[in-house]
């Protein structure tokens, strides 16, 4: 999915949860994303986000898939247009 993913591509961002507790967010970033969502990483600690040769693992991308599917539901012409590889994709896989 990502072929390159270095720690200068990642942000942090500080949410809080119900409780009013900070919990941080990593998100990678890039112009290959539908959306900031979609480069959500789900670790703890951004260490964790690479393998042990160094290598972004990049199954930790859960909504990889999820948010190209709802751009596709959502604004088909934008998802067509701008990312045509995805668009394709996601038509193969409902007809």
């Amino acid at each position: 999915m990502v072929a390159f993913a270095s720690l200068q591509d990642i942000v942090c961002k500080t949410y809080y949860d119900s409780g009013g507790n900070p919990v941080d967010i990593f998100i990678l970033t890039g112009e290959q994303f539908v959306s900031e969502y979609q480069g959500r990483i789900y670790v703890d600690n951004i260490f964790y986000a690479y393998g042990p040769a160094g290598v972004f693992q990049d199954e930790l991308l859960w909504e990889f898939v999820s948010e190209v599917f709802r751009e596709y539901i959502q604004n088909p012409d934008r998802l067509e247009k701008e990312f045509p590889k995805f668009y394709e994709l996601i038509k193969e896989a409902v007809e």
